[in-house]
């Protein structure tokens, strides 16, 4: 029954290898006036995560009775491992890889799987603000909608830019009262 915790390991490392390498070959070449991405905190739990899966597996080959004395006990403690290593290479793909660079034409948008796409400062067509997030959606002329956050200093420089490229009718006044809350340009 051990050779489940072995398997689950070394599956874990191919993971792990994986992102490692969607993290190395995502980053991109052009860093733009500004980049917002997840905060480290983020990152922080992704590799908690990792280190738990590792720690029950370890947890349980020196001491059998871990999590049980029966062979759905290693199915448990394999299947746990696998689930916090998944979340845990989640986390840091979305800390890592996932991004939005800011540039004096456009946005380009990263996503936690390396997926690039751009949208046009002269594309959005309108401004909101969601009540219970600290990000904007913007409103293309296409209609798709697009939201955007960041960390707090990021964002307040992101407000100020956004600010910059936006015509008064899409929504200018609203970056102005979001920049007068997070107290910028004071």
């Amino acid at each position: 029954m051990q050779m489940i915790i072995y398997a689950s390991i070394v599956l874990t490392l191919v993971i792990l290898g994986a992102a490692a390498l969607l993290i190395i070959r995502n980053q991109p070449k052009e860093r733009g006036e500004l980049c917002l991405h997840e905060t480290w905190m983020t990152a922080f739990l992704g590799v908690l995560l990792v280190v738990m899966g590792f720690v029950i597996c370890w947890m349980k080959l020196t001491d059998a009775n871990t999590a049980g004395t029966g062979a759905a006990s290693y199915l448990f403690v394999a299947g746990f491992q696998l689930v916090s290593q998944l979340l845990g290479t989640f986390c840091m793909l979305f800390t890592f890889v996932k991004k939005t660079l800011i540039t004096s034409d456009r946005i380009i948008i990263i996503s936690f799987m390396g997926k690039t796409s751009e949208l046009k400062w002269e594309d959005v067509v309108r401004v909101d603000k969601p009540m219970t997030k600290k990000a904007l959606k913007f409103t293309l002329k296409n209609g798709d909608v697009i939201t955007l956050g960041g960390e707090s200093k990021e964002f307040a420089r992101f407000v100020e830019i956004a600010k910059e490229k936006i015509r008064p009718a899409q929504g200018r006044e609203l970056l102005n009262q979001i920049e007068t809350r997070l107290g910028v340009g004071k």
